[in-house]
């Protein structure tokens, strides 16, 4: 569906999803499903979700059956990467490289390091791709300057825009024949505009 995992996830726990305002969805996205995805994927329970968010625990242990209810493929998975893990010591990610762990007993993590270290792949190889790009045109009126987590700053002149959504293309590209790493999923970048970063991450206000 063309939404985000955390949206996916909170429309599956919640049975009263489709009743919720477009408030209440975005309130339940973000202070149960995002939580609760992030927690779950990469390995935590139902008491990290207790202590960490302050959720209540009676109400967490019921999201947590019908999370993994909604999403029966996770924990199969999640035991997959534990036991390649313990079988060689470290996890591959997407473009080969290796990612350690501390010890056995942190196994529980494979999934995270498998998650984050494709995502870091993901990143970093469209950042290449995108500062190739830009450089080939030399004086463009299009800088990328900065990432930070999964959010790449640009600053451009409103002539430039053309180049501009060109690296936003080339950014969701992951299926072309030209893309180094192909996924079977589409990839959407979001895009917030302003006059400076608060306006562009925030809107104004």
């Amino acid at each position: 569906p063309p939404v985000d995992a955390h949206t996916a996830v909170s429309a599956a726990m919640n049975k009263d999803w489709d009743k919720l305002d477009k408030t209440g969805k975005k309130q339940y996205r973000d202070e149960y499903g995002k939580r609760i995805n992030q927690t779950l994927i990469t390995g935590g329970g139902a008491g990290v979700l207790v202590k960490k968010y302050k959720m209540d625990e009676s109400d967490v242990r019921e999201k947590v059956v019908l999370y993994f209810r909604a999403l029966p493929e996770i924990k199969p998975f999640q035991k997959k990467a534990e036991r390649l893990f313990r079988q060689r010591g470290y996890m591959l990610s997407l473009l080969g490289r290796r990612m350690q762990l501390e010890a056995d007993e942190y196994a529980y993590r494979a999934t995270n390091r498998l998650i984050q270290g494709g995502n870091a792949d993901c990143l970093k190889w469209k950042m290449v791709q995108v500062g190739e790009y830009l450089h080939s045109l030399g004086d463009c009126g299009v800088e990328m300057l900065m990432n930070c987590h999964d959010a790449v700053t640009f600053n451009f002149d409103e002539d430039a825009r053309p180049v501009y959504d060109r690296c936003l293309t080339m950014m969701e590209d992951f299926h072309s024949d030209d893309a180094l790493i192909k996924l079977n999923i589409p990839i959407v970048v979001d895009r917030g505009e302003g006059s400076n970063w608060a306006e562009a991450t925030w809107g104004s206000k």
